[in-house]
């Protein structure tokens, strides 16, 4: 039987892996997951799960999941490779219009680079 404190954070798990429509998942930002759920302060909860995975980290993480290189996914989406570079580094703004553009090609919910 679990206890509540493991059905809470097996239900921010769920929570994390849906927005961001993964099927697969990183070792590590489930293990972040679990490890800083146990201290978070109270009332912080969407706020805690929006920053476990940024977005830029995010689109960095799919695209080496999808084997795409820079180039390639710049072929595909028609943006400039420096422009994808710039984000995936978080030194640029992904957008509503880049996150659409973005999700189809690498096959993932736009609402999660925003």
């Amino acid at each position: 039987m679990k206890t509540n404190a493991q059905k809470k954070l097996l239900d921010e798990l769920y929570e994390v892996l849906e927005k961001y429509s993964l099927e697969s998942y990183n070792p590590e930002v489930v293990i972040e997951i679990l490890s800083h759920s146990l201290n978070r302060k109270p009332g912080t909860r969407k706020e805690y799960i929006k920053n476990i995975v940024k977005p830029h980290e995010l689109l960095k993480e799919q695209r080496k999941r999808m084997l795409y290189t820079l180039e390639k996914l710049s072929k595909l989406t028609g943006i400039p490779k420096s422009n994808l570079s710039a984000m995936e580094n978080g030194k640029r703004p992904i957008g509503l219009k880049m996150a659409k553009v973005l999700s189809r090609a690498l096959e993932i919910n736009y609402k999660a680079f925003l």
